[in-house]
């Protein structure tokens, strides 16, 4: 991800409170990936296979979750990147 992709990500990280020494519940990651029918999901990107054994088993640092999920993203999606410099110049996030 280039720099200035990096910045607007960690800053409507940052607007939406979702930065700092938080970390996720292997519990929770689980039950999500169950709730939406992806818990048995076959991939042969061993980038998803780790993360998605890592999330389930044990806690990880927020920062380093949200990095891993959204860095594949915006590098396949750009206009998930353009829509977050929206929304931060509309002052549209907000810490949850």
């Amino acid at each position: 991800m280039a720099d200035s992709e990096t910045r607007k990500v960690d800053s409507a990280l940052q607007a939406m409170g979702l930065s700092g020494a938080r970390t996720t519940d292997p519990r929770i990651v689980s039950q999500a990936l169950s709730e939406m029918k992806l818990r048995d999901l076959q991939t042969q990107y061993e980038p998803i296979q780790r993360f998605l054994a890592d999330a389930t088993t044990r806690p990880l640092a927020v920062d380093e979750y949200l990095t891993k999920v959204s860095r594949p993203l915006t590098a396949k999606y750009p206009m998930i990147t353009e829509f977050l410099d929206i929304a931060l110049r509309k002052n549209w996030l907000k810490p949850t």
